[in-house]
């Protein structure tokens, strides 16, 4: 009869225990997160702080369907070790807010040579496609760390597409005047895909003796007749291109863009060039070739 007792005893602090695990659940991951889904909504995002640097990696797809959308995000000069994030997913009639959890990303520290701890920046948001409506929507990220809060508008936009999101970044035309200077450059185009809304070419450049850190990179498209045409890229890290050339500047080598399809003629053929600026500019022709 006892020993009856004490399994009865048992299992009602068993089950307590579960209720108060449930409670803590449902505090950190629902009431807490609305509670904040409040705060952000009270917030003028035009006018926070843009002193961010970001990298929205990749968007996959599990098993279960589930979406997952990787990067990391920095304000700027300021340990990330404290920080929130979440990802503003933006249509016209609607807003989500998607929740990030921390992972550590040490390569990003290491490329911004260890002066300040950026080791907790790296990101990974999970959510389900049915999240989102039938739009297309802005992809913007929010960032809190301490006394400071700041947002910025990545420039890419976020759709769905049968049973999945997918992830777009729309490079913008820019108007540059080359001031060239013969300079021995290495590339690569590790992909060149047609997606919904424009080319994406992803690969990575770099000019020998050129600080690649504070470079930037564009691509110039020519049809051969009366269109040159150049687009901004978007950075990201390469340590692959560092450990294979053994020099720790090339690991901002790396770069992405998407051509939009409304920028090219029907039935010309582009080719690719890319452009590194750097107090000069350097260009070296590529042999990819790209049509709408």
């Amino acid at each position: 009869m006892f020993r009856n007792k004490k399994v009865k005893i048992v299992i009602l602090f068993s089950f307590i225990y579960f209720i108060a695990l449930v409670c803590m659940y449902s505090y950190e991951y629902h009431f807490k997160n609305i509670w904040f889904e409040n705060k952000l909504e009270a917030l003028e995002m035009s006018k926070l702080d843009k002193g961010i640097s970001f990298s929205l990696d990749n968007l996959s797809v599990t098993d279960d369907g589930t979406m997952q959308l990787t990067g990391w995000a920095f304000i700027n000069e300021v340990p990330a070790i404290k920080q929130k994030m979440v990802i503003l997913a933006q249509s016209d009639d609607d807003t989500q807010y998607l929740f990030a959890r921390s992972i550590k990303r040490k390569d990003v520290t290491q490329s911004f040579d260890n002066k300040v701890n950026y080791d907790d920046s790296g990101f990974l948001v999970k959510f389900k496609p049915s999240k989102l409506k039938d739009s297309i929507y802005k992809v913007g990220v929010y960032l809190e760390n301490g006394d400071r809060t700041a947002f910025i508008d990545t420039g890419s936009i976020m759709y769905k597409n049968g049973g999945r999101v997918e992830l777009e970044h729309l490079s913008s035309k820019v108007d540059l005047t080359l001031n060239l200077e013969k300079r021995d450059m290495k590339y690569s185009i590790d992909a060149a895909e047609k997606k919904k809304f424009g080319i994406e070419l992803v690969g990575w450049s770099f000019a020998e003796n050129i600080d690649m850190k504070n470079s930037s990179i564009f691509i110039l498209l020519d049809n051969g007749k009366d269109q040159k045409l150049i687009f901004d890229t978007i950075k990201i890290i390469r340590d692959d291109v560092k450990q294979k050339y053994k020099h720790e500047n090339l690991d901002h080598t790396g770069f992405v863009t998407r051509i939009p399809y409304n920028e090219m003629n029907d039935e010309d053929k582009y080719k690719v060039s890319i452009v590194i600026r750097n107090d000069k500019d350097s260009v070296i022709k590529t042999d990819c070739v790209i049509q709408k």
